[in-house]
């Protein structure tokens, strides 16, 4: 289909791209992907608290702080306080509102790319909006910025940054213009900071507008100013500049640039797998396959790259990818997959542009209906597990509350192999002190014996039959020895960590599912 130019590059940017009326062009696509973004997520809308979770929970909801030393991401603080006002502990409030932030993403990823695109013709237009969006919307690796409580800090991060292009595009006034950008930008790294390098990606924005070096220039000074001046606040606040993520970046050296490099590009577009080999391979295939696409149109991007859609959008993926390559991202399990959440929006572009190329639209819509075939299988199987993980946090901490309510015992009770993440889904890696607290439950009688890493939970095999009587070793390293009372006395690695006594309990994962262990076998 032949493509015509409506309007000159860099002018009139704020000029709708679509025609129609304020409901069919805003009101009725939101709600569209609102909608489709519960109902991918229906599965995790009651999905409990883990890990992490209690402790920020605590803090912020209950002790009302949210700025603490070596950390500065209020927005994210300041949301889930706004949530516990609304709905307390309810955690359907905390889920619904990041599957929220997510659908308002999807939205905002297909008002972006209309204007992207606003030079081509319509069809071509619509069609690269919504492919690009559901690319998006479906992508199989948003888990844990989306069902993980803690992890709305990396959309919440994308979805100001994805305002800040809005704004240029949609703002007339140029005073308005610039203090939109330049304060969604400042709240967007006030979120999370996979989006710090933002304005460069804006300046190829700018470069792709056809702006002049006047307005290039000003641009710069704005958003250079916006960076340095919320970092001053992160030193004035936090006393640190940039985290953990400024450590990282100063003890990088090159070889494990170049390793995250590969497990980053890899990751953006393949599940996670236990066979690094198996991971390598695919990721040097794609990159082949990308490396062909290049150099076979290496004279066309060289003839018009500022006009290049794929070169200009491959461009702003490697920026995004700056910050994931810096922290590192897991290949084994879909632990840190936050970081990915931004640059996605750049790679479900691309494939959207690629597949609006696509001739025959038959073998476009095919292939469209495979890719999102995986998004849907591999988004949902990561569903199952943040589901699981939540299930081992909920059923400890019923029980807490159950024995807390009907027993006028004061004896321990110990919990055994918690996992501390089921593939890369977290349960109770850190907080459990924090759950008790955050409930009101006593610190001292609720005891976590010990946490299992993925690689001692991969060595379980089965369920561990349990024996009314005797010695039970619980797989991979605690052993429960009765003494002489009847006893059974909490053994770690061959050494003993807790004296049980009558009147105590014992729980323990088996491995994922909380089974009760007679703690004396003589009493009743």
């Amino acid at each position: 289909m032949k493509q015509t130019v409506e309007q000159a590059p860099g002018k009139e940017a704020s000029s709708f791209p679509v025609t129609g009326n304020a409901y069919t062009q805003f009101v009725l696509p939101l709600i569209i992907f609102v909608s489709v973004s519960f109902l991918l997520y229906l599965p995790v809308l009651d999905h409990y608290f883990v890990s992490d979770d209690f402790k920020v929970l605590y803090r912020v909801c209950l002790e009302r702080i949210i700025f603490i030393k070596n950390f500065f991401r209020p927005l994210s603080d300041i949301s889930i306080y706004l949530n516990y006002r609304m709905g307390g502990l309810d955690p359907r409030f905390f889920n619904s509102f990041n599957i929220l932030i997510h659908g308002m993403n999807g939205y905002l990823v297909y008002m972006t790319c209309l204007f992207f695109s606003r030079n081509l013709e319509k069809t071509k237009r619509v069609q690269f909006a919504v492919i690009s969006s559901a690319l998006f919307l479906t992508y199989p690796f948003h888990n844990e910025g989306v069902v993980w409580l803690l992890g709305r800090g990396a959309s919440m991060a994308c979805l100001f940054s994805l305002l800040s292009i809005l704004g240029f595009y949609t703002v007339e006034n140029n005073i308005l213009k610039y203090t939109s950008v330049c304060i969604s930008y400042f709240i967007s790294i006030a979120a999370f900071e996979s989006t710090l390098l933002f304005p460069l990606i804006f300046i190829l924005l700018l470069v792709f507008e056809k702006q002049n070096d006047r307005t290039i220039r000003s641009w710069v000074i704005l958003l250079t100013l916006t960076f340095f001046v919320h970092l001053i606040g992160r030193m004035l606040i936090s006393g640190s500049i940039l985290g953990s993520y400024g450590n990282d970046f100063f003890q990088t050296d090159i070889r494990s640039i170049i390793s995250n490099m590969a497990k980053v590009g890899g990751r953006l577009v393949l599940p996670p797998s236990k066979n690094p080999v198996l991971l390598t391979s695919l990721f040097f295939m794609l990159a082949a396959i990308s490396g062909f696409y290049f150099f076979r149109n290496l004279r066309q991007i060289r003839r018009g790259w500022t006009r290049s859609f794929v070169f200009i959008l491959t461009i702003m993926l490697f920026i995004s990818c700056v910050v994931p390559v810096i922290t590192g991202i897991s290949t084994q399990t879909t632990e840190s997959d936050r970081m990915l959440y931004f640059p996605s929006v750049f790679l479900c572009m691309i494939g959207g542009w690629l597949l609006t190329r696509i001739k025959k639209s038959e073998y476009r819509w095919l292939l469209f209906a495979l890719i999102i075939s995986y998004n849907l299988f591999f988004l949902e199987w990561n569903n199952l597990n943040w589901k699981r993980a939540s299930a081992v946090t909920w059923s400890i901490m019923s029980k807490i509350q159950e024995l807390s309510r009907s027993e006028k015992q004061e004896g321990k009770v110990y919990f055994l192999n918690i996992p501390n993440e089921i593939n890369g889904s977290y349960v109770f890696r850190l907080g459990f002190s924090d759950a008790l607290r955050l409930y009101g439950e006593d610190s001292s009688r609720f005891v976590a014996v010990n946490y299992l890493p993925r690689q001692d939970l991969d060595k379980i095999t089965k369920k561990t039959e349990l024996r009314p009587d005797g010695e039970l070793n619980l797989p991979p390293d605690i052993v429960l020895k009765p003494d002489s009372s009847g006893c059974r006395q909490i053994y770690d690695h061959g050494k003993l960590k807790y004296a049980v006594r009558p009147g105590d309990r014992i729980y323990f994962c088996n491995p994922y599912q909380l089974e009760s262990i007679q703690a004396c076998m003589n009493s009743e």
